[in-house]
C-alpha cells in the first residue's frame, strides 16, 4: 500500500475544507459512516457477518490510535477522508501511517473553521465512546477469553515463599565435632535390627556369627572412645587398629 497515496487524500480535505468550511455530500456520507461506526453497540455488531466484524474492528483500533497520538482534529480529518474498508487496510501499516500523520500534520495549516467542524461531528461523548471501545478493538474477543482464564487480568505481583522440608538436607545444620561426642554420650546401647538378626535363628554359619562379634566389639570401642573424649576433653588418641589408647593431659 502506497500510503503517501492515502495522506494526499488526507490533505485533500483539509484544503477543501480550509477554502470552504462545509462538508460535501460525499464527505458528509464519509463522516457519517464512521460516526455510526464508533457510536454502535455490541448488538448492532453482532449483524454483521463475522468478517466484516473484523475489518470494523481494526478500523476502529486505527481511529482511536490516531486520536490518542494527533487529537481529535486529525481524526476527523481521517474520518472524512476514508471508508471502513480502507481505514481497515491502513490499519496493517498503521505505525508508519502515524508516523507520516505526525510529520505532515507539523508541516500544514489547521484553520479555524475545520476546528470547528471537528468539534461540532466529534462531541466529548462520541470521543468518550471511541476510547471505552479500546479494549474490545484491540484484543480479539477470543484472546481475551484465553487472557482471562490465565488471569492476564489480575496480575499478581505477591512473592510466594517457598516452603522449607524440614527433612531436606539443604536446610539441616552439620553438628559439629563435640555434637557427635555428645550425641554418643547420650545415646543407649541398644541392639541393632541386625543384631537380632544375626543372634536369631537365621544365622547360617559360625563365621557370620563371628562377624557380628566382631562388629559389635568394634561399635562398642567407638562408643567407648567417644565416652573417654566427652569426659577428658584434653585427652588425645593414638589408634594402631585394634584398640585406641588414650593419653591424659
Amino acid at each position: 500500500m502506497d500510503l503517501d497515496v492515502e495522506l494526499k487524500r488526507v490533505n485533500r480535505v483539509r484544503i477543501s475544507l480550509a477554502e470552504n468550511p462545509t462538508l460535501a455530500a460525499s464527505q458528509e456520507s464519509t463522516l457519517t459512516t464512521i460516526i455510526n461506526l464508533i457510536q454502535e453497540d455490541h448488538v448492532q455488531r453482532e449483524k454483521h457477518s463475522e468478517a466484516a466484524r473484523s475489518r470494523r474492528k481494526s478500523a476502529r483500533a486505527l481511529l482511536s490510535t490516531i486520536h490518542r497520538d494527533l487529537g481529535s482534529v486529525i481524526l476527523f480529518l481521517c474520518s472524512t477522508a476514508f471508508s471502513i474498508s480502507k481505514l481497515y487496510k491502513i490499519k496493517s501499516h498503521a505505525t508508519q501511517f502515524i508516523s507520516k500523520l505526525k510529520t505532515w500534520n507539523d508541516g500544514v495549516e489547521i484553520t479555524d473553521g475545520i476546528v470547528s467542524l471537528a468539534r461540532k461531528y466529534f462531541t466529548t461523548s462520541l470521543l468518550e465512546r471511541l476510547v471505552l471501545t479500546i479494549p474490545a478493538v484491540l484484543v480479539p474477543d477470543d484472546a481475551r477469553a484465553t487472557q482471562i482464564k490465565r488471569g492476564a487480568h489480575f496480575p499478581s505481583h505477591t512473592t510466594k515463599r517457598s516452603r522449607t522440608d524440614p527433612n531436606s538436607l539443604e536446610h539441616v545444620a552439620i553438628p559439629s565435632y563435640h555434637g557427635v561426642i555428645d550425641l554418643a554420650k547420650h545415646q543407649p546401647l541398644n541392639k541393632t535390627p541386625t543384631d537380632d538378626y544375626n543372634d536369631g535363628s537365621h544365622s547360617e554359619n559360625s563365621d557370620s556369627t563371628e562377624g557380628s562379634e566382631d562388629g559389635d566389639e568394634s561399635d562398642s570401642g567407638e562408643v567407648q572412645a567417644a565416652q573417654s573424649l566427652v569426659d577428658n576433653p584434653d585427652a588425645t588418641v593414638e589408634d594402631d587398629g585394634n584398640s585406641p589408647t588414650f593419653t591424659y593431659h
